[in-house]
This record gives C-alpha cells, structure tokens and sequence, in this order.
C-alpha cells in the first residue's frame, strides 16, 4: 500500500467452525475507497471487494498485522497475543456458542478481561465495528493531510511541526512516511531526531 492508504488485516483464526457473522459485519460496513481490506476467513463466507484468503502460514500472517494499521481479531488468544506483540490494540469479536461459531464462550470471558484491562477494543455489535473503523479511517486521513503540509517542509520545519502531532494520530505510521518523505529530500534523513509528544490532558484517551 502506498502513503495514502489504508490497511485494515482481518483473521479468523483456524477453527473450523464458520464466523460468517463477522464477514456480514465487514460486508455490511460502508468501506471507503482507499482501504485495502486482508481478510482470512477461514471456512466462513468471502468478503465481497477484499482481498480474501482462507488460510494462510503463521509467518504470513504476522506479515499482514505488521503491515497494517488496525487489525480485528477473533477472540482467541492466539492471534490476540500476536497483535500486541506487534504494537496493535486489536479490535476483538468473540465466537458466539449460540450461533455454532465454537463449542462454548470461553472467548467472551477472555476477551472482556482484556478489554477491562484496555488491552483490547471488545466489539459486539455491527454498528460497533463500523464506528471504531471509521474512526481509524478518520485518523489516517489527517495523516494524509499531514504528510501533505510535511512536503512542503524542510528537516527542521518536520521536527517541529511533529511535535504537535496528538498521540492518537497513529505515529508509527506517521514517521514512517515522513522518514519517505525526508528521504526524496535528504542524503541524510537517519539525522532528523523527532521532539516528544506533548502529553494529552489526562482522560483524553478515555473519551
């Protein structure tokens, strides 16, 4: 994907009970244009318009998680594990017993201690799923807009314009693509050292 898209990774896990009631949440969900969906369905129903696989190597998938900016997840811990590894905070649907998707609803009291804990993003509802990936959509297109002004920008004026950048506006990404940036204008772009964020007031992450 190029700096200006969006990279959501899905995965199922390999149980071999069906989760189609995550792929009609994904389905269902008004997908702007420049997000590139990875979906792993396993022996679920495809995602019409993604880039569906229902399998893949554990080596592969790690590659699509590092790769992208928000990853939804099933709720075992596994593939749970694997994102926070990876820096993500992963947004969690646990399989359901009364819609056959797993043998019991171990997956419900996991997932909800993690979420206590923040570990998580806990989603239960369609309409849920759609505004937490919306407002991923929203934070990568203000970092669109903000490696726009950066090209615009030389080394110095970069350092500082960032360290205004809120802490919610994903920086990894951020930075990634301003190093791009810096790259197309400078021999040296490993000499560009990067301010602290200015710390939030608190409680700003909880609203």
């Amino acid at each position: 994907m190029d700096g200006a898209g969006l990279s959501i990774a899905v995965s199922v896990g390999s149980d071999h009970h069906r989760f189609d009631r995550l792929m009609d949440w994904l389905t269902d969900w008004d997908r702007p244009d420049h997000v590139h969906l990875k979906v792993q369905h396993g022996t679920s129903h495809t995602v019409p318009g993604a880039s569906n696989v229902a399998f893949l190597p554990h080596s592969e998938l790690m590659a699509w998680m590092s790769e992208s900016d928000a990853v939804v997840l099933q709720g075992g811990p596994g593939g749970i594990i694997e994102a926070l590894r990876l820096g993500h905070r992963p947004l969690v649907i646990p399989r359901l017993s009364e819609f056959s998707e797993v043998v019991d609803d171990h997956q419900v009291a996991f997932t909800g201690r993690l979420a206590v804990r923040r570990m998580v993003t806990l989603i239960e509802s369609p309409q849920q799923l759609a505004d937490h990936l919306n407002g991923v959509t929203a934070r990568q297109r203000r970092v669109i807009d903000l490696s726009s002004e950066l090209e615009s920008l030389g080394p110095l004026g970069v350092a500082s314009r960032l360290s205004s950048v809120p802490e919610r506006i994903p920086r990894k990404r951020t930075r990634r693509r301003v190093l791009e940036l810096l790259h197309q204008r400078d021999s040296r772009p490993q000499d560009i050292s990067f301010p602290e964020p200015r710390q939030e007031r608190a409680g700003a992450d909880a609203q």
